[in-house]
């Protein structure tokens, strides 16, 4: 921290100096502001332009509809202009008064014109922006896509993006450019999402009808963002505002309902927007033939709810709270932890955020936002049977107060700068016995607490027409502190519980460990022509906490760890280059990147060893190094009754762990492909809107298999033959294919009317692929197969047919 006070108070003065002379050479100045609106809705209207007639300054409305100008005395013509409405001209007399506004309702332009899809960037946003290996999804679009279960997934439609992927159907998380799922910062109104899933992965905790946009970073980061080394998912939540009047919506489906009201609590001062989920489709289980199945319960539920206050028209105060729980629950099944068997084993998780934002505008230039968070996500695993119940309840709870100020410095620079505090504290989870009278001992797990901060600068400068400059420089800070017991090994030994030489206990906020570090980002755009540019990226970020997992697809009970004497944070450099082109009047662009990332670090487990309950976590982690490469191509269609996007990635990501002890080797310190490493994925998505009312989607997907670990020979024990595993992930499974359809049904669009509605039908998996989510081996040495003396391979899929589905969907 001492080396981190000199840095930020230099960062403050500047930042103040900068802002004290904008407004000294504003003081001859006044300021014209307002807020421009749908005169259909009532709705704000973004990125209307707002212009002086024969001057060459203007500003644009913000997402609110809000504007605000720097006008000295005189007369002027304000210039109000928007595509699709009707343009408005004001004669303004700006005298010695006090500041002033404009505000009224824009109309639509009488004269029918195609479709217009409003944009809150340029058409040729993804040639003229510095930042590369970036997309902005429309969330309009998503609602398009063939749903699983009838259910829109913002998660699931990033796997249709290049360079994103996943271990398989029903896995939590997503995969980026050779990270794993920990190294996504999933954020949410600037609160994390430790657990982005739904049904152990089936579904998003995202409502899709608050969301507003969705910004997902795999290269080309800025720095404002930090903690993890892969990507970033931004999402913005819809703002309060925008429903002038009282709206309500929703869908109702197979497997889950929704529903979301909005409005005006008391008008143009206070705002409000509540959207539920729910699932409750245990009853479908019922139906199934098998028995074993038929007790499983899985459910859920989401509510989210956002205010905005009005305080004056440069202050506004913004909140977001998110309550997400799950229950799912497997009959029959068998949980092995130290002779303790469940026949009935529970998990339940719940993610609860909270998000209080202030925005303040200080000018048409200057804009800050002080911003709180709390985020806390807990897992249960719970066995109810008599003497042998128990609980463990693993938790992560984060804290963040940070301060962020936008500065224009005119139309070639664009300043970012903030601070920012983060409180963890991790519960790894202990073992509590639940009965009267129990069987089992408790186990009771330490837990951790540990403070990031940071602080960061970033400027885009537009230095020509064709040359633009992004470049910024993070500095972050970790401590490990107390109360914690850090035991000390013998030299020369691996670490191992049975070699543990001393401890030392530390008191509650004492130091233990220390680290940190300088994050450069550098992003640079180079235009060849108009619509051509090419872009190079370096970015170096660092992870301070890791999810620690020997499951394929993590569960919600998997354990979080922090930085400490032992485990060391994540480091990744990544470099990035692309070439982008828009043809056809920008209704087609095409891209095509190829990216190098090497991580420090990263952690990987003893083979053999058990993550849950592991009280001496630094003898079971390993760390060592990773490499990912590959190459990416986007080719996509905007424009028509027809449109999509067709993706290519080709990718590889190679782990190395070795040491000097053979025991902490794994495969004996060789490379070996990351779990989620496929080389070869394809996708394809295209929507034909038939008519006004009737659009029809479809969406194909295929991939080479994953890497798995086969037996290289078998031995014999006790009358059976045991397969033998020596090396990690030296093959593959089968290659993945599937295609999905889907069909929407809209209102009239000639009718006005308050209620309206639509349907959308949906099939997923159209041709019944079975698709191996894993292949395992077990012996099978009774009755015929004895006399064969096999190991026999099986292959286990998730969904091997087809899965029709049906929603409705309503809004009044």
């Amino acid at each position: 921290m001492k080396k981190l006070l000199p840095f930020l108070l230099t960062l403050i003065v500047l930042t103040i100096s900068l802002s004290e002379s904008y407004a000294q050479a504003l003081s001859n100045t006044y300021l014209v502001d307002g807020t421009i609106k749908r005169m259909a809705d009532g709705k704000p209207l973004p990125n209307v332009n707002v212009s002086i007639e024969g001057a060459k300054y203007g500003v644009t409305t913000n997402q609110d509809g809000y504007y605000l100008l720097s006008l000295p005395k005189g007369t002027f013509t304000i210039v109000y202009s928007f595509v699709g409405y009707e343009t408005r001209k004001i004669i303004y007399e700006v005298t010695t008064k006090a500041d002033q506004q404009i505000n009224f309702d824009m109309i639509e332009a009488s004269v029918e014109l195609d479709e217009v899809e409003v944009q809150d960037r340029a058409v040729n946003h993804n040639i003229s922006d510095p930042k590369i290996g970036v997309n902005r999804l429309n969330i309009k679009t998503i609602k398009r896509l063939p749903a699983f279960m009838g259910e829109v997934d913002i998660i699931r439609s990033l796997f249709t993006l290049p360079g994103v992927t996943t271990v398989g159907e029903g896995a939590t998380g997503f995969n980026v450019r050779g990270g794993s799922i920990d190294q996504n910062l999933v954020l949410m109104d600037d609160a994390p999402v430790f657990n982005s899933s739904h049904l152990m992965g089936f579904f998003s905790v995202f409502n899709p009808d608050v969301v507003k946009t969705i910004d997902f970073y795999r290269g080309g980061v800025p720095a404002q963002y930090g903690g993890r080394t892969s990507s970033v998912l931004d999402i913005k939540l819809k703002t309060a505002s925008e429903a002038q009047k009282l709206s309500i919506q929703g869908g109702i489906g197979l497997v889950a309902s929704r529903v979301m009201v909005e409005g005006p609590i008391i008008k143009d001062k206070l705002y409000f927007i509540t959207a539920a989920r729910g699932s409750f489709s245990d009853f479908l289980f019922k139906y199934v033939p098998n028995n074993s199945v038929k007790g499983t319960k899985a459910n859920f539920y989401d509510i989210t709810q956002k205010l905005e206050y009005k305080i004056s028209e440069k202050d506004r105060i913004y909140f977001t709270g998110y309550l997400g729980k799950d229950v799912f629950k497997l009959s029959g099944d068998s949980l092995a932890l130290e002779e303790v068997n469940a026949s009935s084993t529970r998990f339940e998780w719940q993610t609860t955020n909270g998000t209080l934002r202030w925005n303040h505008i200080f000018n048409d230039k200057v804009f800050a936002n002080l911003t709180g968070v709390i985020s806390d996500f807990q897992s249960n695993l719970i066995n109810p049977e008599g003497d042998n119940a128990f609980e463990i309840r693993p938790r992560i709870t984060y804290k963040n107060l940070k301060a962020d100020v936008n500065f224009l410095a005119g139309k070639n620079h664009q300043f970012d700068a903030g601070i920012s505090v983060i409180s963890y504290n991790i519960d790894p989870g202990s073992l509590i016995p639940t009965s009267a009278t129990p069987t089992i001992n408790p186990q009771i797990i330490p837990s951790e607490k540990s403070l990031e901060s940071a602080i960061y600068l970033n400027d885009e400068w537009k230095i020509s027409n064709r040359i633009t400059l992004m470049y910024g420089l993070r500095y972050s800070h970790f401590q490990a502190v107390g109360p914690y017991t850090v035991n000390s090994y013998q030299e020369g030994q691996p670490r191992d519980s049975l070699l543990i030489a001393s401890r030392k206990s530390y008191a509650d906020g004492e130091t233990i460990a220390t680290t940190g570090g300088l994050e450069p980002r550098l992003a640079l755009r180079i235009g060849l022509t108009e619509n051509t540019s090419v872009k190079f990226s370096y970015n170096r970020m660092r992870q301070y906490i890791q999810l620690v997992s020997n499951t394929t697809a993590a569960l919600p009970t998997d354990r979080w760890k922090g930085s400490d004497a032992y485990i060391n944070p994540q480091i990744a450099d990544q470099l990035s280059v692309g070439y982008f082109q828009n043809l056809k009047g920008n209704e087609i662009e095409l891209s095509a990147e190829v990216y190098y990332k090497t991580i420090q670090n990263i952690t990987d487990y003893k083979d053999g060893e058990r993550l849950l309950l592991a009280k001496y976590i630094e003898t079971i982690l390993l760390q060592g190094k990773a490499q990912a490469y590959g190459f990416e191509f986007m080719l996509k269609k905007k424009q028509g009754r027809l449109t999509g996007w067709t993706t290519y990635t080709y990718s590889q990501t190679n782990l190395t762990v070795n040491s000097i002890f053979p025991v902490e080797q794994i495969n004996r310190g060789l490379t070996y492909p990351a779990n989620y490493n496929k080389p070869h994925i394809f996708n394809l998505i295209a929507n034909y809107q038939h008519s006004k009312r009737m659009s029809y989607s479809a969406n194909f997907t295929y991939s080479t298999g994953r890497p798995v670990t086969y037996p290289e020979d078998k031995y014999y024990v006790g009358g059976i033959y045991i397969p033998n595993y020596t090396l990690r992930n030296n093959e593959q499974i089968p290659d993945y294919h599937r295609l999905d359809v889907s069909m929407t049904i809209e209102a009239n669009p000639y009718k006005k009317r308050r209620w309206q509605n639509s349907w959308v039908f949906s099939i997923y998996n159209l041709y019944s692929r079975k698709n191996a989510y894993s292949v395992f081996f077990k012996p099978k040495n009774s009755n015929i197969y004895l006399y064969y003396n096999r190991v026999n391979a099986f292959q286990l899929s998730i969904f091997g047919s087809i899965l029709p589905s049906i929603t409705y969907n309503f809004k009044f």
